[in-house]
């Protein structure tokens, strides 16, 4: 400090202490006048129109859902084993693709 060699780890931390804590307040007079923050704009000023209906899900079908499930990999993490998915497969299609139209 000031040239002279410190040692005593107290006299250390707090003069680090004093030097972090000071910087704040010295760059706050370096700034002055504090600056100009502009207002966030609204977000509906940069997002498009709302577009009703614009998503569109094809039904699925027994088969697709079938063959994603004989397509799982036996042994990787689930809630259930995967080979008891695959074997209540033909139970577990149909009942996935039920259409939610009607």
């Amino acid at each position: 400090v000031d040239g002279t060699r410190i040692t005593d780890r107290r006299l250390i931390a707090n003069k680090f202490n004093e030097y972090f804590n000071s910087i704040a307040s010295k760059m706050n007079l370096d700034i002055g006048e504090a600056p100009r923050i502009e207002p966030i704009p609204s977000f509906l000023e940069f997002l498009p129109n709302r577009t009703k209906n614009s998503i569109f899900l094809a039904d699925c079908t027994e088969e697709e859902i079938s063959k994603i499930i004989a397509d799982l990999q036996n042994g990787k993490a689930s809630d259930f084993p995967i080979k008891i998915i695959k074997r209540l497969s033909h139970i577990l299609s149909p009942i996935l693709c039920v259409d939610t139209t009607a």
